[in-house]
C-alpha cells in the first residue's frame, strides 16, 4: 500500500494505491498535484486520482512531506 496526501486549506486529498511496494524490489512511483488534483501511479497500476477539498489550489509548503513511509494520523484514517 502507497498513500500520496496533500492538504490546500479546504480538506486533504488522500490517494490510496493498493500496490505493494514493500516487496524488496525497485518501483517507479509517480505522484503530481496540479492545482486541487492530484494522481499517483505506481509501476504501470492504474492511476490513482484524487481532489483536495475546498476552493485552494495552492499548496503550503509549511507542512510536513513524508516520502516512502506512511503518517499514522493519516494512516488512521483511511485504513
Amino acid at each position: 500500500m502507497f498513500i500520496y496526501s496533500f492538504e490546500l486549506g479546504g480538506g486533504p486529498a488522500v490517494l490510496l494505491s493498493k500496490a505493494s511496494v514493500n516487496d524488496g524490489k525497485s518501483h517507479v512511483i509517480v505522484a503530481e498535484r496540479s492545482g486541487r488534483n492530484g494522481s499517483l501511479v505506481i509501476d504501470d497500476e492504474p492511476a490513482v486520482i484524487g481532489t483536495s477539498g475546498g476552493t485552494m489550489k495552492h499548496l503550503n509548503g509549511n507542512g510536513n512531506i513524508y516520502i516512502g513511509r506512511s503518517d499514522k494520523r493519516i494512516t488512521n484514517r483511511v485504513c
